[in-house]
């Protein structure tokens, strides 16, 4: 078969690797190349800044978790502190300035209306379920008198997008597992029961992955589990969805992907659901 390029071979390790004891090597044979070959190139972006982290990618819900996209008004004399204050948060993942670019033409399409005064402070929140409520009202006083608007998922029309920087363009078929820009109501699913083992196994999966031969040889040692085990339930995670896939992680910006935004509309209720599904057709939507 060709050698593929390294471009194709950004995209397979986004779509993921395949589950097995060696899956770089099983991914290498996929891709034409050496797996000596693909662990130095996996290497080089993550110490190049491209990728930000290789390891499993997991539905927070099945885990336990509940998680909300938050937003919060400030001033210019308070963004600091008031951004300090939320992210020293264990729970909190993402934490943006946003805003329209004060040197960006505000006859462009999207720009904000001059009566329009959107909240400027925009984070996602994520805790245990059980935990929830009482740390969100404990993060909410001690940012006080700013006050968090909470926008809580009622429908995903589009996740898992990966990026291909050879032609700039995004996609979310993943070959041989379901679509997953398929609609879902955001209820919080059932959470699945797992042993203490099998939670330590997946604190481990959460973070960065050995770039190795024998990946999940720490794991194993760590856990105590062996790794016909660990392979087992990597594959019925992977199967029920709790783990969607085990996959590279790209700092968009460093592969070409210079500038994004985030968008909101005032839609009425009864349209919500026509404009999600035609937001999500669009390949320059990634959620």
């Amino acid at each position: 078969m060709n050698k593929a390029s390294d471009t194709e071979i950004l995209s397979a390790l986004q779509r993921g690797l395949p589950i097995g004891p060696h899956p770089f090597d099983m991914l290498a044979g996929e891709l034409g190349i050496s797996e000596e070959e693909l662990l130095a190139k996996i290497n080089s972006w993550m110490q190049e800044g491209k990728a930000r982290r290789l390891g499993g990618v997991f539905d927070a819900r099945r885990l336990g978790y509940r998680s909300v996209l938050c937003a919060v008004k400030t001033t210019p004399e308070t963004i600091d502190d008031v951004a300090a204050e939320i992210v020293q948060h264990p729970g909190i993942t993402h934490c943006y300035l946003r805003g329209w670019p004060e040197d960006t033409e505000k006859s462009l399409p999207g720009a904000p209306l001059a009566t329009d005064d959107f909240p400027d402070l925009w984070f996602t929140f994520a805790v245990l379920s059980d935990e929830f409520d009482e740390q969100l009202q404990a993060l909410s006083k001690s940012i006080a008198p700013a006050k968090i608007i909470m926008m809580p998922a009622v429908k995903r029309f589009k996740i898992d997008v990966i990026f291909d920087p050879a032609t700039r363009e995004r996609s979310e078929t993943f070959p041989g597992a379901p679509l997953r820009n398929t609609e879902d109501n955001d209820t919080q699913p059932a959470t699945t029961t797992f042993s203490a083992q099998e939670r330590k196994l997946i604190n481990i999966l959460s973070n960065n992955i050995p770039v190795t031969h024998s990946p999940f040889k720490q794991a194993c040692e760590e856990t105590g589990l062996s790794i016909d085990k660990i392979v087992e339930l990597l594959q019925h995670w992977q199967d029920a969805v709790i783990m969607r896939r085990m996959a590279i992680i790209l700092r968009h910006r460093k592969i070409g992907f210079k500038a994004n935004a985030m968008c909101t509309w005032y839609v009425n209720t009864d349209l919500a659901l026509e404009k999600g599904r035609t937001l999500a057709s669009f390949s320059e939507v990634t959620h």
